[in-house]
């Protein structure tokens, strides 16, 4: 039977929660970048390459830091937990330029943004909610217990004044300005591998590896990239693990110099090129 060495790699965090990811917001900032048009940045997630730096937000809610130095785009992501069903607000709050869009999936291309911060309605103090009709939507109907995704893209200048924060009104008439991270789950994300510490656990003297896949991790989803990824240890216990579908990772923590191991299955490159499950068994050193 052929096997197929599978590259993967898998981005880290040390604090867990009970289903596998940190409450929060996950950002990524391109320094130095420019874009004419937000939105190209969401109908293309790949747009600008691998960003300068990403990372979950340190703040208790969706607030990026203020005062950044330097001309930058910056995206972030996470996913929003509705604790009622019921009609929902949104607000935004940026400098300069800052775009809100929510999707019902981790791919935003095809919708439009919800609200907005334009160049000639900044808000130039933070969490300045209401200086201008575009920062707010419209209702929208949430569910309860459904997915549903919130991403904001923004644009700063160099002169090194911004801010950003989104925020909600419940359906009771309570306001979450900022949304606290007790709403929010982060969005683990990757990039393509490169040079990944990946091997075999399970080599036979009658495997013929036959080529080199690079499976690449986006938050946003491909529609030609369908995988599920089983990770746990030791390798007996994999499957049963944590299983996770699409391109949603959980934050792990590997305690080193423990292995980890993963499966990977029904896979569809961008080359049109696949793999049939069940895959072979790879440890993460």
């Amino acid at each position: 039977m052929k096997r197929i060495f599978l590259a993967v790699v898998i981005l880290l965090c040390l604090k867990v929660n009970a289903f596998g990811q940190t409450a929060g917001v996950t950002c990524e900032y391109w320094m130095g970048s420019a874009l004419t048009n937000l939105a190209d940045l969401v109908a293309n997630p790949e747009l600008l390459g691998a960003p300068t730096s990403s990372g979950k937000l340190t703040a208790p809610n969706f607030a990026a830091p203020s005062n950044l130095q330097g001309q930058f785009i910056s995206r972030c992501t996470t996913q929003l937990i509705v604790p009622v069903t019921g009609y929902y607000t949104f607000w935004i709050a940026a400098n300069k330029l800052a775009t809100l869009w929510l999707s019902t999936s981790t791919d935003f291309t095809g919708l439009s943004y919800i609200c907005r911060v334009s160049a000639a309605f900044p808000t130039p103090s933070a969490k300045q909610w209401t200086r201008n009709a575009e920062q707010k939507s419209a209702q929208i109907r949430l569910t309860a217990g459904e997915a549903y995704y919130l991403q904001v893209v923004q644009l700063e200048d160099s002169n090194n004044i911004n801010h950003l924060a989104v925020g909600w009104l419940l359906p009771g008439g309570v306001y979450e300005r900022p949304i606290p991270n007790s709403r929010l789950s982060a969005v683990l994300f990757g990039y393509s591998v490169v040079n990944p510490t990946m091997a075999e656990f399970n080599p036979s003297a009658n495997d013929d590896i036959v080529d080199y896949y690079e499976l690449r991790f986006f938050y946003t989803g491909e529609s030609n990239l369908l995988l599920s990824l089983d990770l746990g240890k030791p390798p007996p216990d994999v499957d049963g693990k944590i299983r996770v579908t699409y391109v949603m990772l959980p934050f792990y923590q590997p305690l080193p110099p423990e292995d980890y191991y993963a499966r990977v299955a029904a896979v569809s490159t961008a080359r049109g090129e696949g793999v049939s499950e069940p895959s072979n068994i790879f440890y993460i050193r």
